[in-house]
């Protein structure tokens, strides 16, 4: 909580360049994490259909 209240009172002795630069790096930074959690979602999602396929195909050659 102190952080964001020093985040806020950074931001409003910052003029409006260094406002537009830390809300764009705050995006880059929430769109680098989304990009992260997506990575890993399809990996899990890889590993996942690789299991199931395996698991199918032992299942037909009983």
């Amino acid at each position: 909580m102190a952080a964001v209240a020093n985040e806020r009172q950074e931001s409003a002795d910052a003029g409006p360049v260094e406002n537009l630069l830390h809300q764009s790096t705050t995006l880059t930074q929430r769109a680098i994490n989304a990009i992260r959690s997506a990575e890993s979602a399809k990996a899990d999602l890889r590993k996942d259909i690789t299991s199931l396929t395996t698991s199918f195909d032992k299942a037909i050659q009983k």
